[in-house]
C-alpha cells in the first residue's frame, strides 16, 4: 500500500497533538497544591510549642499518636517538611503581592510568634501525606481582624456604613482578592483546592457585628463562589468553640448556631462543609488556667490546635474523595498509603493515555488507508482509456501517473 504525501503530514500533526496533551496532563499533575487558611487570631496561631513537646516526652501514647511531626520515633524533635510549605501573610504592607513572600517549610513556629503554632501544621501534614505532588498553605490570619469591616466583601451588609472607605470591600478582602488572582493567573504552577475559613471572636466582641456575622459570610461565600468564578472551590467553615463544652455562654452558642446555619442553608452543599472545634478543647486545663478571655486564642492549647488542623484537613480531602478513591479513608497512616496511592493513580493514568494515544493512532492510520483505496479506485481506467494508453506507446514508459521518469522509480526502489 502506497500512502499519499499529505498523509505523513496527517501523522506528523497528530503525534504533534498527542505530545501536547500529554505535556499539559503532566503540568497539571504536577501543580503545587494550594489551600488558602483565612481568619483572625485563632487562625493565627497561639499554641504553646513548649508544652506540645513536654507532652510527647512525657507520654508513651501522645507520642506515638503525633509521630508525624516528628523526625522519628526516637526522637523529640519536630520533623521540617520540603514537600509541604507555608507562606504567612502578617498584614503589614497593603501592597504586599504572593510573589513577595518567603516561603518556609512545614514545622513548628509558624503561628504568632516564633513559639507558636496554628492549624497550619495539622493541615498541612494531612495533606501532604494524602497529596503526591507539594502543598502550598497560604496563611491570610490576622490579630482583631473582623468580617463585617477587614474582610466585607462589597456586596455584604454594612454595619458601619459610614465608612466611605470600604464600599469597595475592606482592606482584607481586597488583599484576599489579590491573593485568588495570583494563583488563578498561575494555573500550570498552583491549583487551589479549598480555602479554610476560622474566624468569629473578633466580630463576636462587637455586638453590632455578631448580629450581622451570618448573612456577611453567606455572602463572602457566595462572592467567592460565583463572582470569582471558583465555583469548585471547596470551602471548610471552622467553628469558634474556644469556650470549649462545659464553659460556654449562651452567646457563644448561639453564634457557632449562626455559623452553621451558613453551611446548612447553602443551596450547593458539595463544596461547603462545617467543621466543629469545641469538641477539642479541654474543659479541665479551661477551669485550671482561669485566664479571661484566654478563649479566644483556645487556651494556647497544642493537642486541641493539631486535632483541629487535622480535622479541618479531613474534610476538606472529604470534600475532595473523587481524587483520592479508596486511599483517602487510610490517610492519616502516612506516606505508606500516599505512596500506595501514587503508585495506583500514576498507573491508572498512564493506562488511559495509552489507550488514548493508540486508538488515535490506528484511527488516523485507518482513515488514510480508507482514503487511499477510495481515490485508486476512482481512477480505475475504462476500456477507452486502456486503448488510449495503449496508443500512446513508449511516452507511456518514459514517465509514470506521478511525473516520475523510470529513474526515478529505480531510486525510489533502492530507498
Amino acid at each position: 500500500m502506497i500512502f499519499p504525501r499529505h498523509a505523513f503530514h496527517r501523522i506528523f500533526v497528530i503525534w504533534h497533538l498527542i505530545i501536547t496533551h500529554l505535556a499539559a496532563v503532566k503540568a497539571a499533575s504536577s501543580a503545587t497544591k494550594v489551600v488558602l487558611l483565612v481568619g483572625d487570631d485563632a487562625c493565627l496561631g497561639h499554641a504553646n510549642v513548649k508544652e506540645l513537646q513536654q507532652s510527647l516526652q512525657n507520654s508513651a501514647e501522645l507520642h506515638e499518636k503525633y509521630l508525624y511531626v516528628l523526625k522519628d520515633e526516637n526522637s523529640t524533635d519536630f520533623v521540617v517538611r520540603d514537600d509541604v510549605r507555608v507562606v504567612r501573610d502578617d498584614g503589614d504592607s497593603t501592597t504586599a503581592t504572593m510573589s513577595s513572600l518567603a516561603l518556609t517549610p512545614l514545622i513548628v513556629g509558624l503561628g504568632a510568634t516564633a513559639d507558636t503554632f496554628g492549624p497550619e501544621l495539622g493541615l498541612g501534614h494531612l495533606l501532604g501525606n494524602v497529596y503526591q505532588q507539594d502543598v502550598l498553605i497560604v496563611k491570610l490570619a490576622y490579630q482583631n481582624a473582623t468580617l463585617g469591616i477587614d474582610f466585607r466583601a462589597p456586596t455584604m451588609m454594612k454595619s458601619q456604613r459610614n465608612n466611605e472607605s470600604l464600599i469597595s470591600g475592606g482592606p482584607l478582602y481586597q488583599r484576599l482578592l489579590r491573593t485568588i488572582g495570583y494563583f488563578s493567573s498561575q494555573s500550570r504552577e498552583y491549583e487551589m483546592i479549598g480555602m479554610v475559613w476560622w474566624h468569629g471572636y473578633s466580630d463576636y466582641m462587637i455586638p453590632s457585628l455578631r448580629l450581622d456575622y451570618r448573612r456577611n459570610l453567606q455572602q463572602l461565600v457566595r462572592v467567592i463562589q460565583q463572582e470569582w468564578k471558583l465555583t469548585d472551590l471547596k470551602v471548610i467553615i471552622g467553628e469558634m468553640g474556644g469556650q470549649g463544652t462545659r464553659n460556654v455562654s449562651l452567646e457563644e452558642q448561639q453564634f457557632r448556631i449562626d455559623q452553621r446555619i451558613v453551611v446548612d442553608s447553602a443551596h450547593d452543599k458539595q463544596h461547603l462543609r462545617f467543621v466543629t472545634t469545641h469538641c477539642f478543647v479541654n474543659d479541665d486545663d479551661i477551669i485550671a488556667s482561669n485566664i479571661p478571655d484566654e478563649y479566644i486564642v483556645y487556651h494556647r492549647q497544642p493537642l486541641a490546635m493539631l486535632e483541629i488542623g487535622s480535622a479541618f484537613a479531613q474534610q476538606l480531602l472529604d470534600l475532595r474523595k473523587s481524587d483520592f478513591l479508596e486511599f483517602i479513608d487510610q490517610a492519616e497512616d502516612g506516606k505508606g498509603d500516599r505512596e500506595a496511592y501514587q503508585a495506583q493513580f500514576n498507573g491508572l493514568q498512564v493506562t488511559i493515555t495509552a489507550v488514548c494515544c493508540v486508538a488515535v493512532v490506528v484511527g488516523a492510520w485507518i482513515g488514510v488507508y480508507v482514503g487511499s483505496n477510495q481515490r485508486n479506485a476512482s481512477k480505475v481506467p475504462t476500456e477507452d482509456e486502456d486503448e488510449d494508453d495503449d496508443n500512446s506507446g513508449d511516452s507511456s514508459d518514459e514517465e509514470d501517473h506521478d511525473g516520475f521518469t523510470p529513474e526515478d522509480d529505480v531510486v525510489l526502489e533502492m530507498n
